[in-house]
Order: structure tokens, then C-alpha cells, then sequence
């Protein structure tokens, strides 16, 4: 973020982003929170307009971010990362002191696959990239909802319960379900009602197989309906 190898900061190495550049960015950012998730599955939520307005918070958090050397679509890819996704931040909350204390202090949260393909779809790169993939790739919003629920009374039951909406099962490169309890028996859910996302998981098939073996299965337990009446 603009940090030289002694540790300070040279606003030289980070030139100011584009407010357009952020703004797209902190949309895009705030469709993979958890909240904006659950509001999705109640209601349609509008697209953001770009207007004059809306952009002026991301003409200040350019300059904010340059004037303390930092590069702009990292530092707003951590301030949703502080949040562990579970809310979005106004775009007035975006200059966050607290949060650049921590990256100074070296509790940085680093852009992750989901970061990096935000920067080749921006580039036009993603033709010859693998695009990100939910059912290969961890969305960290996913992460802190599986966390959520074995807080709970419920632990691991509940987490189950909300596969099919919010935590999508177990993962093998998932550091919850790595500790979770119930995770044999998640897994076994996951096969037995998803069979094509866990083929994925584990790289049994691509992303484009499992689709085609999805509707495949789909077509089949139609034709089975139709035949016993079910």
C-alpha cells in the first residue's frame, strides 16, 4: 500500500485512483457483504447511479489515500476486509483512521483471489483467466457467516441449516470448517443435494462440467417426476 522497505510511507508510490475507479470498486466490493446478500433474498435492491453527489465522498478518499501514500483500491478492499464482511461501510466512513493504524501497526488485510479478479476484470483480462468461482473460491462473507452460526446454540446444525442460502457447505480449503465439528456430516449434505458443487471443491470437474452435470440432473428428475407422478 505504498509502504517502502523501512516501514514508512511515500506518497510518490501511489499516485491518487480515479474516483470513477473506487466508486465502481466500492460497489462491487459491497455486493459480496453478507448484509447486502440478505437484503437481496428480501427485496430487489436499485443499482447505484453515478452522479455528481455520489461521487464526491470518492474524490476525498482519493486524496486521503494518496496523501498518506496509500493505493486506494487496496485500502478499500481492507476497510471492507476489517469488517470481516459481515456490513459495508458508508462512503462517508471510508477514511478510517483506526483501520490505517492497524495496517501501519501491520494487521493488514492483503487482497485475496477475490481482489485480484476484481483487477482483471477491470483490465479486460479475465478471457484468458480463470474467472472467480463461489464454488471453488472462498467468499470471505461466507467465512464469517459459517463463524456466526457455531457461535450459536445451534453450532453446526445451524450453519447446515443455511447451506442452500448463506454458507453453501463445507469447503476443503475453508479454515472453519477445518475446525468444525460437524464437518463429516456437512459434507455428506453437501454430496447428497449438491453433488456438482462439491465435484468442483474438489476438483473433480470444472466449473462448466458441474453446470452441464447439474442441468443434466435437473432434466432427469423432471422426466422422473412426470413418470411416477411425484
Amino acid at each position: 500500500m505504498g509502504a517502502t522497505a523501512s516501514g514508512s510511507y511515500d506518497p510518490t508510490t501511489s499516485p491518487p485512483v480515479p474516483a470513477e475507479v473506487l466508486w465502481r470498486d466500492y460497489y462491487y466490493w459491497r455486493s459480496h457483504t453478507s448484509i447486502f446478500r440478505q437484503a437481496l433474498r428480501r427485496h430487489p435492491v436499485a443499482p447505484p447511479k453515478l452522479t455528481p453527489a455520489s461521487l464526491r465522498p470518492f474524490e476525498r478518499l482519493s486524496s486521503w489515500c494518496a496523501e498518506r501514500g496509500l493505493n486506494g483500491r487496496e485500502w478499500l478492499f481492507s476497510v471492507f476486509a476489517a469488517r470481516r464482511w459481515m456490513y459495508y461501510p458508508k462512503p462517508a466512513q471510508l477514511q478510517s483512521e483506526k483501520v490505517l493504524k492497524d495496517v501501519r501497526a501491520g494487521k493488514a488485510w492483503w487482497p485475496t483471489d477475490l481482489y485480484r479478479q476484481r483487477v482483471l476484470e477491470e483490465a479486460g483480462k479475465t478471457d484468458c483467466q480463470r474467472q472467480f468461482d463461489p464454488n471453488v473460491d472462498l467468499l470471505p462473507a461466507v467465512e464469517e457467516a459459517k463463524r456466526y452460526h457455531l457461535r450459536g446454540g445451534q453450532g453446526f446444525l445451524e450453519c447446515m441449516e443455511a447451506m442452500s442460502v448463506e454458507t453453501f457447505g463445507w469447503h476443503p480449503r475453508s479454515t472453519v470448517c477445518a475446525r468444525c465439528p460437524g464437518q463429516a456430516a456437512c459434507r455428506a449434505k453437501l454430496e447428497a443435494e449438491f453433488p456438482a458443487a462439491l465435484d468442483v471443491r474438489l476438483g473433480k470437474a470444472t466449473p462448466e462440467q458441474a453446470r452441464a452435470r447439474a442441468i443434466l440432473r435437473g432434466a432427469n428428475d423432471q422426466q422422473w417426476s412426470r413418470t411416477t407422478g411425484r
